[in-house]
C-alpha cells in the first residue's frame, strides 16, 4: 500500500536529506540514483513502495555498487517516514512516544537490512564500541537486561515533562528533550541501527512539538555521531580544561538543527 505526502516537496526533500545524511553515521553514503529516486517521490511522481522497488531495481542491475544498497533504503525509508503520517509506517495503535514506537521504527527501517532476530528487538547481549572521539574508549551503554526498564522510566519522564512544554521557552525544551534523546542513545537498545533509529523519533517528536527541523546539520553525521558519545563518555559528568561541558557538541548540533545557529560542526576528533 503506497504513503500520501503530508508535506510540501521541498519538507519531503529536507527529508530525504535527513535520511541521507544519517546514514553517514555508519560510515555509509546514498548513491546518487537513490537521490534521483527520492526527487520523483518528493515531487508525487512515484508513491512509497514504488520509489523502493525502483531503488532495489537499480542496485539489481549494478551489482558493483553493493556498500551503497543498504544506505539507500534505509535513507529512504527516513525519508517516507518523516514525510508520511506517521501512523501509516507504524501504526494507529502505537502510542507517539514510547519505547513501542520506537522498536516500530527501527522495524521499519531495518526490516530486510539487519537479521530478522534484531530487527525492532532489544538485544540479549551486552555492547562496547571503541570510539575514535574517545581515543578508543567506549561509552557506558546500558546492560542488555536492564534496557526494558530503562527505556519504560526514560520515556515515562519525557511524557511527564512534556505536560509543562507549553508553559516553557522552546530553548528549555529543546533542552530537555536533547537530554531525552542523549539518553535513549545511551541505552542502545539495539545491535546495530541505534543512532539513525533514535535521531528519526527525535526528529517526530521535535515535530510534534512545533519545532521546524533544518535538514543542514546532517550532513555533519560523523559530528552527531561524536556529540552522542561525548554527551555519554566515562567523564561526562566533568568539564574540560576550558570549561567546556560535555554535552556543548550536542547543544551547538541541537542549536544549528532547531534555531538555525551559524555553526560549520567541524570535526571532534583530534581536538
Amino acid at each position: 500500500m503506497g504513503s500520501h505526502h503530508n508535506t510540501d516537496d521541498a519538507d519531503a526533500l529536507d527529508n530525504w536529506r535527513i535520511g541521507s545524511g544519517l546514514q553517514g553515521v555508519d560510515g555509509l553514503t546514498t548513491s546518487a540514483a537513490a537521490c534521483n529516486i527520492a526527487h520523483r517521490y518528493a515531487d508525487g511522481l512515484i508513491e512509497e513502495d514504488q520509489a523502493e522497488q525502483e531503488i532495489r531495481a537499480w542496485h539489481a542491475s549494478h551489482p558493483d555498487c553493493p556498500d551503497n544498497q543498504d544506505a539507500d533504503i534505509v535513507a529512504f525509508r527516513i525519508c517516507s517516514l518523516l514525510t508520511s503520517d506517521a501512523d501509516h509506517i507504524v501504526g494507529p495503535h502505537t502510542t507517539s512516544l514510547s519505547p513501542a514506537m520506537l522498536a516500530a521504527i527501527h522495524r521499519r527501517l531495518f526490516t530486510g537490512v539487519l537479521p530478522t532476530t534484531w530487527t525492532g528487538r532489544w538485544r540479549t547481549q551486552n555492547i562496547r564500541k571503541s570510539e575514535p572521539v574517545l581515543g578508543g574508549d567506549t561509552v557506558a551503554y546500558s546492560a542488555w537486561d536492564w534496557i526494558d526498564p530503562t527505556l519504560n522510566y526514560d520515556f515515562s519522564e519525557e511524557t511527564r515533562r512534556r505536560a509543562s512544554y507549553a508553559r516553557m521557552d522552546p530553548r528549555d525544551v529543546a533542552a530537555y528533550v536533547r537530554g531525552f534523546v542523549a539518553g535513549v542513545w545511551q541505552i542502545h537498545p539495539f545491535r546495530e541501527g541505534n543512532t539513525r533509529t533514535v535521531m528519526t523519533l527525535a526528529v517526530l517528536y521535535l515535530r510534534d512539538l512545533g519545532f521546524r527541523i533544518s535538514p543542514a546539520p546532517f550532513d555533519h553525521s560523523q559530528f552527531l555521531r561524536d556529540a552522542l558519545v561525548l554527551a555519554n563518555a566515562p567523564s561526562a559528568g566533568s568539564h574540560d580544561a576550558n570549561d567546556h561541558a560535555p554535552d556543548a557538541p550536542l547543544t551547538r548540533f541541537w542549536n544549528t538543527m532547531l534555531f538555525d545557529a551559524d555553526d560549520p560542526l567541524t570535526s571532534l576528533r583530534g581536538e
